[in-house]
């Protein structure tokens, strides 16, 4: 009976793993892998269609190619405290194949192996072109109604003159 339960973990281990990979191959969001030099080794259909480019495209390549050049400091900033804090989450400026430019909402996690070594790097993207859209026409909504409020007296007035 022992023996059958030893068989038995290992199928469901693999199973696991299945199922694991194909949430993870499936995801929305966009989902890589780095190695500690920034080197991606893994990144699902979501990432490479969100940069532009097909995964195996993306193999290999320095995610510093990802991001603008202008934000070179900041980028060097992020590596480390993730190198150091393990974590950094935030909005960032990634670059598309084509060079366009567009924001992104990422969350970077610094990976380590079972004896807690650091083995890589794990970002989860989600491209926020559209929610930005959103946001500066609700702000210029708002910027609208806050000028109609305030000259809204002076309009009463010079109604109530004529």
């Amino acid at each position: 009976m022992k023996k059958r339960q030893k068989l038995a973990m290992p199928r469901k281990a693999a199973e696991e793993i299945r199922r694991l990979s194909s949430a993870i191959a499936q995801s929305t969001d966009g989902i890589a892998i780095s190695d500690l030099e920034l080197k991606l080794t893994y990144v699902n259909d979501a990432f490479a269609r969100t940069h532009g480019y097909s995964p195996e495209e993306m193999i290999g390549m320095s995610i510093k190619q990802l991001h603008n050049d202008e934000r070179t400091e900041e980028f060097k900033k992020r590596i480390h405290k993730i190198k150091t804090k393990g974590i950094w989450k935030g909005e960032i400026g990634c670059l598309r194949k084509d060079g366009a430019s567009f924001p992104a909402d990422m969350s970077l996690t610094l990976l380590k192996d079972v004896k807690g070594k650091p083995t890589g790097i794990l970002a989860v993207c989600r491209d926020i072109v559209e929610r930005k859209k959103v946001e500066e026409a609700l702000r210029e909504s708002e910027e609208q109604f806050r000028d109609l409020s305030e000259n809204a007296n002076d309009l009463i007035q010079r109604i109530g003159r004529d």
